[in-house]
């Protein structure tokens, strides 16, 4: 759209007049005239670069009594809007965890290893089920991620519209990811130890074999869930800085209007 006024004033000389509350789209204009509750409050003309006169604006904005916001009070103001985004995105973490965790120290430990026979084909089916399993929750976490992360692009996106530039607020998520991921990742490997042994007493109840074998977790079955946990959480850093790399002030405004895509049922469904 702004495109298209700034090709109608060059090619047919118009004038455009323009109302909008958005600081990004009237920097394009070469005079802007703020209304504050109904009165004129200023008037600003454009002498230099728009990026400048977007910075004048945006102070000019700051500057209104009863407007003043840090930028740290504004960035908790749009965490606490998103919290959600951050449980959901932490849950996956966790399940994620939870479950690899879980079934490499039950794998790993003293008993279980004692009854699988060395190069059998149970063990073998053992470590292919283990496989699914990381890629399955490696999978999983990184599309919650990626849901995360189209929900963070709102939040940037009013900090690009306020005149941040993307160098500022590079290290800013990869804190708050850092705290989510590190948070939930211990959750998830605390909460393995209990559940691996409640799998362990299914399968005691099962084998009469396992009755007389004694529960332990070795420390190979402790080291595999924090190195998943050490994937996941380079998947989820690699994916952000993608996200900070690519972020747009336009793309973010056009991916806010897009939505999922919905694909027709098949006839064989019967709907």
């Amino acid at each position: 759209m702004i495109d298209a006024f700034l090709q109608a004033r060059s090619e047919m000389d118009a004038t455009i007049f323009m109302v909008t509350h958005d600081s990004y789209a009237a920097s394009f204009c070469d005079r802007v005239i703020v209304l504050k509750d109904g009165k004129v409050h200023g008037e600003l003309k454009r002498t230099g670069t728009r990026r400048a006169f977007m910075d004048e604006l945006l102070n000019t904005i700051r500057n209104w009594e009863g407007i003043r916001m840090t930028m740290n009070k504004i960035l908790e103001k749009l965490r606490k809007e998103n919290k959600d985004q951050y449980r959901i995105l932490g849950i996956c973490i966790f399940l994620s965890i939870l479950l690899v965790s879980s079934y490499a120290m039950m794998y790993f430990s003293p008993a279980i290893q004692k009854m699988l026979p060395e190069g059998g084909d149970t063990r073998k089916l053992c470590w292919l089920m283990f496989g699914v399993t990381v890629a399955g929750c490696t999978i999983f976490t990184i599309y919650g991620s990626s849901l995360f992360f189209k929900y963070k692009s709102r939040e940037f996106g009013v900090l690009l519209a306020l005149g941040e530039r993307k160098k500022q607020l590079a290290g800013w998520p990869g804190r708050e990811l850092a705290a989510v991921i590190l948070g939930y990742m211990l959750l998830g490997i605390i909460g393995a130890f209990p559940i691996s042994f409640l799998i362990w007493k299914g399968f005691q109840a099962l084998l009469l074999d396992a009755r007389n074998l004694r529960y332990g977790i070795s420390m190979m079955g402790i080291a595999a869930g924090v190195l998943f946990a050490c994937l996941l959480a380079c998947c989820i850093f690699a994916a952000g800085y993608r996200f900070i790399r690519r972020a747009d002030i336009m793309e973010i405004l056009k991916t806010q209007r897009k939505s999922e895509i919905v694909k027709d049922i098949r006839p064989w469904t019967g709907n």
